[in-house]
């Protein structure tokens, strides 16, 4: 597919970010399939949608199985390069909002894109149903605290504090004098963001406890991860799944909290831009 219109210099980044290049004729048949190209030749991302002809496809899979370790068995890698110059393989051209979400930064872009007052992507569309699966949860609920402007708020979400251009999942509890700003908060908060409890511009996994008075996504947002530097440097913090964040403690930019985090942080007061934590234990519970 073409670079979207919000995605950044996707060609430059073609060999970090996106999966494929794809070269097309002008019939649309593909004439070169590329994997992670540093200089790539065509326009074309490949969205990792395929549609496949049932013979054909058990014909492909069974080949690709008999080489055996000369394959890594994978359809971008392996399997289209080699049919499309044996068969005739054909790019659907999609021109309409699409973000590549493989990096921290374009993954909170996309949320936060929904937000915009005519977002590219529009939930409401009766054409375009969103289909998943799950019981039917209790509507969300606002207090007379409650204060919430260009947010998406999801079912049984309780808020009675600020929600400024943020996405809350279902289940999430904003306490009073809670603020979240730009954020994506996760499903199922175990326990509530508690008062004063101010995250900024970043995520939070699912089941994270936060304690009164903390301040997430503060400092200096050029200092990368130390750790992973490569991957954790647009000033976005992370907070790992069932992760316990103590009262009061101040949580830099570029920062990861690892899942499960809980007493490694209950005597300490900051974590400075580009720090991370790990569980010093991993319990089973995590991977579930």
């Amino acid at each position: 597919m073409p670079p979207s219109p919000f995605t950044a210099s996707p060609v430059s980044e073609a060999h970090i970010r996106f999966g494929v290049h794809i070269d097309l004729d002008s019939t649309g048949r593909v004439i070169d399939f590329q994997e992670k190209p540093k200089e790539p030749r065509g326009s074309w991302i490949s969205m990792g949608i395929y549609v496949f002809n049932k013979d054909v496809l058990v014909e492909q899979l069974q080949a690709d199985a008999d080489l055996g370790e000369a394959s890594s068995h994978d359809f971008g890698k392996d399997i289209i390069p080699r049919m499309f110059r044996t068969h005739r393989v054909f790019g659907y051209q999609y021109h309409d909002y699409w973000r590549d979400v493989g990096t921290i930064e374009s993954y909170w872009a996309a949320h936060m894109d929904l937000l915009q007052p005519n977002p590219p992507l529009d939930l409401e569309d009766p054409d375009l149903k969103l289909r998943t699966a799950g019981s039917i949860p209790p509507p969300a609920r606002f207090g007379a605290s409650a204060r919430v402007t260009e947010s998406l708020i999801s079912p049984s979400a309780r808020i009675d504090g600020e929600v400024y251009r943020s996405v809350i999942s279902p289940g999430v509890v904003i306490e009073p004098g809670a603020v979240v700003r730009e954020s994506i908060i996760q499903h199922r908060m175990r326990h509530p963001l508690r008062r004063r409890h101010r995250p900024l511009h970043l995520p939070l996994d699912k089941e994270v406890t936060v304690g009164a008075g903390c301040i997430i996504g503060t400092g200096d947002p050029n200092i990368p991860n130390f750790e992973r530097p490569d991957i954790v440097n647009t000033g976005i913090s992370i907070i790992g799944k069932r992760a316990t964040i103590p009262p009061g403690l101040r949580i830099g930019r570029n920062v990861v909290v690892g899942p499960g985090v809980h007493e490694e942080l209950a005597d300490r007061d900051e974590l400075e831009s580009g720090a991370s934590v790990h569980p010093t234990h991993i319990p089973l519970h995590l991977f579930v």
